[in-house]
């Protein structure tokens, strides 16, 4: 009788723990199935942090060249304002000379000061206004983002992306895990529980338990492919970023191969 007792605890222990563990198991697969939800959020919010960083710098060089392009058309228009003045006193003295047919020397000498003036007045325009016509082409023709800032940001985009997609093919496989072990543990629990049965011989327990924890996952590295897979199958950026990298080792015949570990003697 006591014997029945205390193999009875030792079945209701380790019914326990075996429930234990099968909990365990749907705990692992409801963290790592929740864990990429966060993992995207923060992806998203990195690349959205890029782009912001992006459109401010491009804010900033669109002031700049704005700020730039007001400052040489009011330089411009002084000029202009300065030369109105100067042939408005050079008239001043044409009249003169044609009312009275005859110039004094002061006169003369002020004349020829106005011509100086008014050509030095007409070259400082002309360069004033190649300066705004060269200000106004760089401001309707040049990116506001460098060729490298483009590259740069589009680069970690890319980056952020692959590596979500990692995470989340690590995810993936550490759910089929946790699947394979919660399914060995119901095996063990029935197997367990149909001990005494009758019909319910070795054979049938073994069949149960047999591999029960072994999990078929393919684990290849990047030095075992000949190409690259990608991260995120059916996303198109995912797809995009991996078939460039393909067709630039392609290119520059590059192929991964795992390193010959030397002969031992």
């Amino acid at each position: 009788m006591t014997n029945n007792i205390n193999q009875n605890e030792e079945i209701d222990a380790g019914q326990k723990i075996i429930d234990q563990a099968i909990e365990d198991c749907r705990m692992n697969i409801v963290r790592h199935s929740n864990a990429p939800v966060m993992e995207v959020i923060v992806g998203l919010l990195l690349a959205g942090l890029i782009i912001a960083g992006l459109l401010q710098v491009s804010k900033l060089e669109l002031e700049s060249r704005s700020q730039n392009y007001f400052t040489i058309r009011s330089e411009v228009e002084a000029v202009r304002y300065e030369r109105n003045k100067l042939s408005e006193e050079m008239a001043r003295l044409q009249k003169i000379v044609a009312d009275h047919q005859v110039m004094s020397s002061s006169q003369k000498s002020d004349f020829a000061d106005l011509n100086k003036q008014l050509a030095k007045v007409n070259n400082e325009i002309s360069q004033k206004q190649n300066a705004l016509t060269e200000g106004i082409k760089s401001y309707s023709e040049r990116p506001l983002l460098s060729d490298h800032m483009l590259y740069g940001g589009g680069a970690i985009v890319v980056l952020i992306i692959a590596l979500l997609g990692g995470t989340y093919r690590l995810h993936l496989r550490e759910i089929a895990k946790n699947e394979q072990y919660k399914l060995a543990f119901h095996r063990i629990r029935i197997a367990a529980n149909n001990a005494q049965s009758p019909g319910f011989d070795s054979e049938v327990r073994a069949a149960l338990t047999q591999d029960a924890f072994d999990v078929h996952i393919e684990e290849r590295t990047i030095f075992q492919r000949k190409k690259i897979e990608s991260p995120l199958p059916g996303l198109p950026s995912s797809d995009l970023a991996t078939s460039i990298v393909n067709r630039l080792l392609d290119e520059v015949h590059i192929v991964f191969q795992p390193k010959e570990k030397p002969a031992r003697k």
